[in-house]
């Protein structure tokens, strides 16, 4: 996509993201239910951008389709593109067969999506890990990124030189407003 390229021409990491078929009331028209793209850009986390809403993240005429999707169907999942080989395809439109772009699959980021304060320690830098991928980063205390709710991340905490200071893992709690990043209240690795 035209997007991506710009962004990424900027030095701006992006992505294509796109689901195959929206999760529908039986009644909507098939014209409704098509495959449909967007990007994510890299901000510290992955925030989503609608061709239709220039200069604001985590907004798209998209969001409630895709927060509402049923992800225990393959054509309902939100998948991104992919750099490497994940065992994933990304779902091509003009070719259900073609395994050719690997993908990752970002529905709970879209099902179960909620903004939480990280909570580190003044000056730490943080990284947080999603089934390996990184999902969030940033410096503390007070930094704030989009999370699934009830998906399990692996963290780090390094200081300003990049040496490693913790590590752990832990899990979004539903209605939590932070994560917070300590050993002694997640499980270390």
């Amino acid at each position: 996509m035209l997007l991506v390229a710009a962004c990424r021409s900027l030095a701006i990491p992006a992505r294509v993201v796109g689901i195959r078929s929206w999760k529908l009331p039986p009644d909507a028209p098939a014209s409704a239910r098509g495959f449909h793209q967007w990007i994510e850009i890299w901000d510290g986390g992955w925030r989503y951008l609608g061709a239709f809403d220039p200069g604001r993240v985590d907004v798209g005429w998209f969001a409630d389709r895709a927060a509402a999707t049923d992800p225990t169907v393959r054509r309902h999942r939100v998948h991104a593109a992919a750099s490497v080989p994940t065992g994933l395809h990304f779902p091509l439109p003009w070719d259900a067969a073609d395994r050719t772009v690997p993908a990752l699959d970002v529905t709970p980021f879209y099902t179960r999506r909620r903004t939480v304060r990280v909570a580190v320690g003044a000056g730490q830098r943080f990284e947080i890990r999603h089934r390996g991928e990184l999902v969030a980063a940033g410096r503390g205390p007070g930094a704030e990124r989009p999370l699934a709710v009830g998906e399990r991340y692996d963290w780090r905490l390094l200081d300003d030189d990049g040496e490693e200071l913790e590590r752990g893992s832990t899990t979004l709690a539903e209605g939590a407003d932070e994560l917070p990043l300590v050993a002694s209240q997640s499980s270390r690795s």
